[in-house]
């Protein structure tokens, strides 16, 4: 959890508008191997917003064609990049063998501290980071105890990656999508953790699934952050996936069914509720067949995420 957290945080952006296109010259120093990808919730989707040339086996020269800012990787490494960038960026592997490894990014030109930001938070522990383990027997049996614990190591943790902010001078909109993805993560973690309880308890516990649909409930989730990472639709997965499986399983059920179908049409954020509506038609397209009702059809009509639309067009609905 605390790697997937590190590795979420380094993709961080720096939210400027500009509209022409970024040119990024890689250098890759000692590196064993040399790769530059773009990650995405939808597997089928391939990278169309940049194009890469390689000079040779040390040297690459990559322009960004999109005109919003998103996270490259190089070597796992996020990378954000704003259109109009002229940067050029250097990768160093420093050590790698069976006990350590250590790399770093550098980068000169505009902008060149959105690509050198997560190496402040990979050569830095969180001194006091704590995240509350089930297995600890002050929350055996106290389960707002636990959620409260989780909500203070996210608060630490927040406080945590927000100094380098005012250090090197980011902006507000930066310092809102630091919040925003915190609290993502955050909610990944509730969930992972609601599931032990469920799996420990034999049921899910009422108290910690009431304050973790609340959390969600209250969570800002922007359609432009997932230029930036997929976790947030990993989220609205695993969310999705609490319903099904806790609070209106089985799904086989009419009576189920009908519940979360409601559950999702009244959901207050469409651009979530599109998410959540693609999944009960992929993943329980029997169910979705057998009880739909008629009416629905204009709701997964209206679905505006193309990525979405492209991944229904496999599925009898």
């Amino acid at each position: 959890m605390k790697r997937c957290i590190l590795f979420l945080i380094q993709c961080l952006p720096f939210l400027v508008n500009a509209q022409s296109t970024a040119t990024v010259a890689i250098t890759f120093q000692n590196a064993k191997y040399t790769k530059i990808e773009k990650h995405s919730f939808f597997k089928f989707k391939k990278p169309d917003n940049f194009v890469l040339k390689k000079i040779d086996n040390e040297h690459y020269k990559l322009d960004y064609l999109d005109s919003k800012p998103g996270v490259l990787y190089v070597n796992k490494r996020p990378i954000l990049i704003t259109p109009g960038d002229n940067v050029k960026l250097t990768y160093k592997l420093i050590i790698w063998d069976d006990e350590n490894f250590k790399d770093t990014i550098s980068a000169l030109g505009k902008n060149a501290k959105n690509y050198t930001y997560s190496n402040f938070l990979n050569t830095r522990l969180v001194k006091g980071d704590s995240f509350p383990d089930l297995r600890n027997v002050k929350y055996q049996n106290d389960p707002e105890a636990l959620y409260t614990a989780l909500v203070n190591a996210y608060a630490f943790r927040l406080t945590y990656y927000n100094a380098p902010l005012k250090v090197y001078g980011y902006d507000k909109s930066f310092s809102d999508y630091v919040k925003r993805i915190n609290n993502i993560e955050f909610l990944s973690h509730a969930l992972s953790l609601e599931t032990e309880l469920g799996e420990q308890h034999k049921k899910q516990h009422p108290v910690f699934a009431k304050k973790v649909r609340e959390a969600f409930f209250n969570t800002s989730f922007i359609a432009a952050d997932t230029n930036y990472t997929y976790r947030m639709e990993e989220t609205f997965y695993a969310y999705f996936w609490h319903l099904a499986h806790a609070e209106f399983a089985p799904l086989n059920s009419r009576k189920n069914f009908d519940g979360l179908l409601t559950f999702i049409i009244n959901y207050p954020n469409s651009f979530v509720r599109d998410y959540f509506l693609s999944f009960l038609i992929i993943d329980y397209n029997d169910s979705w067949n057998k009880f739909r009702p008629q009416s629905i059809m204009a709701v997964v009509q209206a679905i505006k995420n193309p990525s979405l639309k492209e991944l229904l067009r496999n599925y009898d609905y």
